[in-house]
């Protein structure tokens, strides 16, 4: 049952399957739903029985018989014609030692594997063989010859798992003379999906585990399922893809596929468990495997150059080992082909930043900010990194800006490096207003912040469009000072004249805990307070403003609607204080920008 369902699994993704019939006592396979319709005549049976009267390895595709299943190509090799009355004789004139001993067998069936390898010029992907676990001759080659892996099913019973004990060990010492070793890995079957309050189950499992020396993280599970399309063999994997053990089987053939890194998905699926992994803390040298994990991760690396996601994958993995260059190498080589380009070149940018090489990671920041379908938590990442490397951004943003139809999520995410330099601040101003004025956008427009819409339009002396943004419904007016003071700044650009009304109504609670709210919001009282005539407490804000800023790295001032470095935040701040210590009337410094005409 597991194998017709791993095979159909394969199948399905398009690979090239071959499933044998190896279980020549009691051959199961073609009752299966997805062989039912293939005519055989001869089988495995036959063809051992050909050689032993030829000398000669018979031509295997002789023997095999196609098949399709719902439309997908599987390919099987069969026992034999199990239900004609000549079977069981033709199964007796085997004699499997003297095919060893006597006939070259084992030449035999290195010859079978070599023409599976180059069958119709292409091979298959997959070759499945259906072999009863036991002390047997067809056990021995099943086990020890043919398979590159083998999966050994065991539902989990003290005699199964000592019985199953000496075979594991005799695989294990086989494989150590061999060249290509033989994998193994386990699957728990028929497992019972009860309650195991005894601790019954996990015991024996941890029996199972010690005795044929497996990691229980890597055993693959199929637990009994009630019914009655397994007594019609059903493909549960087709018929019924929801299902427990539908699902069970997809994980069971992700694991298989983890062991053949030609296969992309095998590939993938062992990167994935490398990267895990290590989220979890452990760095494990993965005992079923022959190779240690970095020259794992270089061998599958070289086989999928060319696909991106196996480059990302292998990337994170070396970055694990912090092998920085071969993270490099591979992301570079991600980024060429993949379609996700912007968040490759924001890994493959931090990665150039960790090896010291500043240079080349300031340029893949800057072709991140001008991909196309540039995401906004990217734009932000990677200005991020460029501020920390020092650089003026403000031409790179303004080609940003520039693009067409830039999505709000970008916008919002770079407005406040935007508001860094005036320049850019009114081509920022009118795509957010052309957002907020698209009704159709109307519900998202609360997943954005307020500052995205306002503060560009105040700066932009836009003051009646900021005072409309912030009187609008789609605006969650909050219980702080943002809103009540953007709309006073907004209204004092409009009229010309301070409102000092909004200042009486929001002064008293907005002075709570003022001296934990940082540098903007002592500026902003200190504003407040010069505005209605305290001067002694609007100088006391100011010097609390200066002396706060030393603790962050950028502020916005309501003098110039920007956001400042802290000594041009402090010089901002002292400029405004001198003004009232001089008993001048004071306004924010960017509107002695405007003409006279220029007020909205």
């Amino acid at each position: 049952m597991a194998l017709a369902n791993v095979a159909t699994l394969l199948a399905k993704r398009g690979k090239r399957v071959l499933v044998v019939d190896f279980d020549l006592e009691a051959p199961t396979l073609p009752s299966y739903e997805c062989f039912k319709d293939v005519a055989f005549d001869v089988g495995l049976v036959d063809y051992l029985n050909e050689y032993r009267k030829t000398g000669v390895a018979p031509n295997v595709s002789d023997y095999l018989s196609k098949c399709s299943f719902n439309g997908h190509k599987l390919w099987l090799l069969p026992a034999g014609k199990s239900t004609d009355a000549g079977y069981t004789q033709k199964l007796e004139l085997i004699d499997w030692q003297k095919l060893y001993s006597d006939q070259m067998g084992y030449l035999l069936f290195e010859d079978m594997k070599q023409q599976w390898e180059s069958f119709e010029g292409e091979g298959f992907d997959y070759v499945l063989i259906d072999s009863r676990t036991g002390h047997t001759d067809v056990g021995g080659i099943c086990t020890r010859q043919l398979p590159n892996l083998v999966v050994s099913m065991f539902m989990p019973t003290v005699q199964n798992i000592d019985g199953l004990s000496p075979i594991i060990q005799t695989i294990r010492n086989q494989s150590l003379e061999r060249k290509n070793p033989i994998e193994l890995t386990f699957c728990a079957s028929n497992v019972p999906h009860l309650d195991d309050e005894q601790d019954i189950l996990s015991g024996l499992l941890a029996e199972a585990s010690t005795k044929l020396q497996f990691d229980l993280r890597e055993m693959s599970t199929v637990h009994h399922y009630d019914s009655l399309g397994i007594l019609s063999q059903e493909i549960f994997c087709a018929k019924r893809p929801n299902s427990r053990l539908a699902r069970e089987y997809e994980a069971l053939s992700k694991e298989i596929t983890s062991f053949n890194w030609e296969d992309s998905e095998g590939a993938k699926t062992t990167l994935k468990k490398i990267n895990a992994d290590f989220k979890l803390g452990r760095r494990l040298l993965y005992p079923h495997l022959s190779v240690n994990v970095e020259e794992k991760i270089l061998l599958i690396y070289n086989l999928h150059k060319e696909d991106p996601e196996v480059g990302l994958l292998a990337a994170q993995a070396w970055s694990h080992f912090g092998n920085v260059e071969n993270e490099i190498m591979a992301l570079t080589q991600a980024t060429k082909f993949g379609e996700d380009k912007s968040r490759l070149r924001l890994l493959l940018a931090r990665a150039l930043r960790a090896a010291g090489r500043t240079q080349e990671a300031s340029v893949e920041l800057r072709n991140v900010l001008l991909e196309q379908n540039l995401r906004g938590i990217e734009a932000r990442a990677s200005l991020r990194m460029l501020d920390n490397f020092e650089e003026d951004v403000q031409d790179i943003i303004c080609k940003v800006l520039e693009t067409p139809h830039p999505k709000i999520e970008l916008l919002s995410s770079i407005s406040d490096y935007v508001l860094r330099r005036g320049g850019n601040v009114p081509l920022l101003a009118s795509l957010m207003w052309e957002f907020f004025e698209d009704s159709s956008t109307s519900e998202l427009k609360g997943n954005y912040s307020n500052s995205d819409f306002i503060l560009p339009l105040i700066r932009s002396m836009r003051f009646k469009d900021a005072i409309k943004v912030i009187s609008s419904d789609d605006n969650r007016m909050g219980t702080g000072l943002f809103d009540p003071f953007n709309l006073f700044i907004a209204k004092w650009g409009h009229n010309k004249t301070p409102d000092e009304g909004i200042i009486r109504e929001n002064l008293e609670s907005a002075m709570i805990n003022v001296d934990q709210k940082g540098a903007n919001y002592a500026q902003c009282m200190g504003l407040w307070y010069a505005v209605i005539g305290e001067n002694d407490l609007a100088v006391e804000l100011f010097d609390k403003a200066i002396a706060l800023a030393s603790d962050e790295k950028f502020i916005f001032s309501c003098f110039s609607y920007l956001f400042l470095k802290p000594e041009d935040f402090q010089r901002e701040t002292e400029r405004a204080k001198r003004t009232v210590l001089n008993g001048k009337l004071i306004e924010p410094f960017f509107f002695s920008e405007l003409d006279g005409g220029a007020l909205q």
